[in-house]
């Protein structure tokens, strides 16, 4: 008799692509992101679509996380502005 062995668990993991990424990432149209990821200054990791010639996708935990650094970025460069 064999052991059935339990079905692979998969992780879901929450991504972005499409104009929602590019929109995400402050970009101003697709084409703008497509120069910057050429340029390789997209800001974060990006992944290709599995399958597919074109297309990237990126984590949405990065894509916060990127947000994150930005926004702590810009408060820092305020308070520098601010002080006498």
């Amino acid at each position: 008799m064999s052991q059935r062995r339990p079905p692979k668990e998969r992780l879901a993991i929450a991504t972005l692509q499409g104009s929602a990424l590019w929109k995400a990432l402050g970009f101003k149209n697709a084409r703008a992101f497509q120069r910057a990821v050429q340029a390789g200054r997209a800001g974060i990791r990006l992944y290709p679509v599995p399958g597919q010639s074109r297309g990237w996708f990126a984590r949405a935990e990065d894509v916060a996380l990127f947000h994150k650094t930005r926004a702590s970025a810009s408060a820092i460069s305020d308070a520098e502005d601010s002080s006498p």
